[in-house]
């Protein structure tokens, strides 16, 4: 009756157990999870992976200037 609700997805599942350990407000809805979590077939240019590499690097100094700020 309620199989059209259950989810199929081991990674989706596991989020949801663990949803109260982290705080997320996404666990208690399993069809938004499965939503963000589908595979999605995306084309990137190499200019783009550029800029999402830059992205990164930037959000991984600003992780380590925190973690020295903390020290």
């Amino acid at each position: 009756m309620y199989d059209e609700f259950k989810t199929q997805d081991l990674d989706t599942l596991k989020i949801i157990q663990n949803d109260k350990k982290f705080g997320s407000i996404f666990g208690g809805n399993a069809q938004i999870l499965e939503i963000l979590l589908a595979k999605k077939d995306i084309n990137l240019q190499a200019k783009d992976l550029q800029k999402i590499a830059g992205i990164f690097e930037g959000l991984e100094r600003i992780k380590e200037n925190s973690q020295l700020s903390k020290s």
